[in-house]
């Protein structure tokens, strides 16, 4: 899972801050700091991106408008996770913390019409296993439709398993010729990596190549930079809290 700094609060063009009378209205500027993506499974969001409330209407009201307390979400993640409380104590958050060092993606044996189904579980090293649990609770990122295929209510399952495919194909057309063009390469990668979405599967694919790292965190719109060392854009610890949960 990404991490993401979407900034503070945007101004308008005479320097005053923006103030909003429909939460919906953070929308564009929210997809200019971050991108068309889902905040919480990296969902590329091709269509009517929905803003998410970190923090439910129902139980604060005062952030109904906030700028802090707003996201860019799927449907999927943003109808599971509805009015569950998720404060960053008890749940890794990709606006607080590393999250790219607690969650990965990974293919299951589940198969529909001979493809695989993908899902998202905690690293382990390094995390406290509650809280990442919590998170992926929390949107259900671990959800099995493969069975439900007809509905095409919650496809995540196959969205990241596509992305898995395209990374694998693009890796091994940089280790048979690409790294000898290495700056022509970086550029189209970044073009499908824009496209794809689940960034965390691209910077695992190609974690041994700087190149990559240094574009997937400085030129993807919205990852946080302060998630990685300045120089080797490897992750670094976010918002460590003890010596099991650095993250």
């Amino acid at each position: 899972m990404r991490p993401i700094n979407k900034g503070g609060i945007p101004l308008l063009a005479d320097g005053s801050v923006k103030t909003v009378t429909d939460y919906t209205r953070w929308r564009a500027d929210l997809i200019e700091r971050i991108g068309y993506y889902c905040c919480y499974c990296n969902l590329p969001l091709k269509d009517s991106p929905q803003v998410e409330h970190v923090i439910a209407q129902d139980i604060s009201l005062s952030e109904a408008l906030a700028w802090d307390n707003m996201l860019l979400a799927c449907g999927p993640c943003n109808r599971t996770k509805s009015n569950k409380p998720c404060p960053p104590e008890t749940h890794y958050l990709p606006q607080y913390h590393n999250t790219h060092l607690a969650f990965e993606y990974y293919e299951s044996n589940t198969t529909i019409n001979n493809t695989n189904a993908a899902f998202v579980r905690s690293r382990s090293v390094g995390c406290d296993i509650l809280k990442s649990n919590s998170a992926i609770d929390l949107c259900a990122l671990d959800r099995d439709t493969s069975s439900e295929v007809q509905k095409a209510t919650d496809l995540r399952w196959k969205y990241r398993n596509e992305a898995i495919l395209h990374a694998r194909i693009w890796r091994k057309e940089f280790d048979e010729w690409a790294y000898s063009r290495m700056t022509n390469f970086v550029i189209l990668l970044e073009t499908i990596v824009t496209e794809t979405g689940f960034w965390s599967i691209w910077f695992d694919t190609f974690q041994d190549v700087l190149e990559v790292r240094r574009m997937l965190v400085k030129d993807i719109i919205g990852t946080d930079k302060g998630s990685f060392d300045i120089n080797t854009f490897m992750p670094i610890p976010r918002n460590p809290r003890y010596s099991t949960d650095m993250i």
